[in-house]
């Protein structure tokens, strides 16, 4: 069966703004939890309005109204594969163009000259580029749009070529192009969820005056106040579920809790990416922390806790500033210079972590800040005996522990004493030993 010819007579022409992208995604499908080019791609080009006409594994082409819009919605795909780049690996780069013109579109097929150059200008593109034509420059809100022109255009293209480049005084210069587009396409996102989050309880609402309305007219003399609790609870709860928090803090919180801490890094980029308030970045410094980058997660946390020192009373903030002495010879001064209460709270949970580093380090700082009573001493000798990665700190352990005379270290010395450092040069077993010679012995 030979397929229809197209009929021009029958399609729609119209001016529009063209945006293609090309996806590379070696190794990335191995990674668990990785969304596919495609359906990232289709969330941010949903996100600034567009209207995809076709998508595949390999790449994408959408259709928008405003030239400045598809720039930023071209410049917010690159960041947000940057963002991907950062978790999954170099083997994740697109390289993207736009360009404007008259379109025909037949179904969901669009033809015309404009289709042709962006295509050809998404194959000519660099990773991580964003080529655009001199169209789209001549139409587009230059106040908005930082570009160079491009110097090696070809003549057989017919216009000139300009590049997307990063706008001056980004809040977020580790990506590509600063994040703008990206935060505008999250705020959209945003709204939308907010709207549909906030219809629920007019819903209850609504569904509770119908069942109010059905009670019989006879039960008016006793119904009347029932009736009233009734609504006022009503709106109680549906008050409880407007002000539900929603804001990202919260996802990312419960992954570090769950033991998912590269999606919680992964939920904190976005925010960060898409808010340029201290908060967001205070949570982009704690969830670094989580995945053990304590140097950049010291330095993002300073930098939002110079801006709001207040972020500091939040227990899980504070357990991220805490977790940056997770290194030998770690700087304390961050911890020092924000302290509060729920850093205290953080440091005194610090100091019976297993991690050695983290650990002692928390226990100085408590020291420093006049909260070295607090450490319990027993605990963290006991730790050192059983988790330390050298025979030389287990014994030194043990000996610690002998001086503390406590008979609650008598079960690790005795698991010491039973099963030695095989391997080590130095005797545990003996000192073990020697330990629990010295301690005294509870009854039973």
């Amino acid at each position: 069966m030979s397929e229809a010819p197209f009929d021009f007579l029958d399609a729609r022409s119209a001016s529009r703004t063209l945006l293609a992208a090309r996806f590379t995604w070696r190794g990335a499908d191995e990674v668990p939890g990785a969304l596919p080019p495609a359906e990232l791609a289709r969330e941010v080009v949903v996100a600034h309005g567009g209207r995809i006409a076709s998508l595949s594994d390999e790449g994408i082409l959408a259709e928008m109204t405003s030239p400045t819009d598809t720039l930023q919605c071209a410049a917010a795909l690159q960041d947000r594969f940057a963002l991907e780049k950062a978790r999954l690996g170099p083997g994740v780069t697109l390289r993207a163009a736009v360009a404007a013109g008259e379109v025909a579109r037949h179904g969901r097929e669009l033809i015309g000259e404009p289709v042709a150059l962006v295509n050809r200008l998404a194959e000519r593109a660099a990773p991580g580029e964003v080529l655009f034509s001199q169209s789209v420059r001549l139409s587009m809100t230059r106040s908005e749009i930082s570009s160079e022109l491009c110097a090696d255009t070809d003549p057989s293209l017919g216009q000139p070529i300009h590049r997307l480049v990063q706008p001056p005084g980004a809040s977020n210069p580790e990506l590509p192009f600063g994040g703008v587009g990206l935060r505008r396409s999250r705020a959209k996102l945003r709204i939308r969820s907010r709207r549909r989050s906030r219809a629920r309880p007019v819903l209850m609402i609504r569904r509770a005056l119908r069942s109010f309305a059905v009670v019989p007219r006879k039960a008016k003399g006793w119904g009347a106040p029932i009736l009233t609790s009734l609504l006022v609870a009503g709106f109680v709860v549906a008050a409880g579920v407007w002000f539900l928090p929603t804001r990202p803090s919260h996802a990312i919180g419960k992954e570090i809790a769950e033991g998912r801490p590269r999606e919680a890094l992964r939920l904190a980029e976005r925010w960060a990416a898409e808010s340029q308030d201290a908060e967001a970045r205070a949570w982009r410094g704690v969830a670094l922390a989580a995945v053990d980058r304590v140097e950049e997660a010291r330095e993002v946390l300073a930098g939002a806790l110079s801006e709001s020192p207040r972020l500091a009373r939040s227990p899980a903030i504070a357990k991220g500033v805490v977790r940056t002495l997770d290194r030998k010879g770690a700087d304390r001064s961050l911890v020092m210079a924000n302290h509060t209460a729920a850093v205290d709270r953080a440091l005194l949970e610090a100091s019976s972590s297993k991690r050695y580093w983290l650990r002692w380090n928390a226990i100085a700082a408590l020291e420093k800040l006049g909260g070295g009573d607090k450490v319990d001493r027993v605990q963290a000798w006991s730790l050192d005996l059983q988790h330390a990665g050298s025979c030389g700190t287990r014994v030194r352990a043990a000996r610690e522990l002998a001086k503390l005379g406590d008979p609650r270290a008598v079960p690790a010395l005795e698991e010491a004493k039973e099963k030695g450092f095989p391997g080590a040069a130095c005797n545990l077993k003996r000192a073990a030993e020697e330990a629990l010679a010295s301690l005294p012995r509870t009854n039973g």
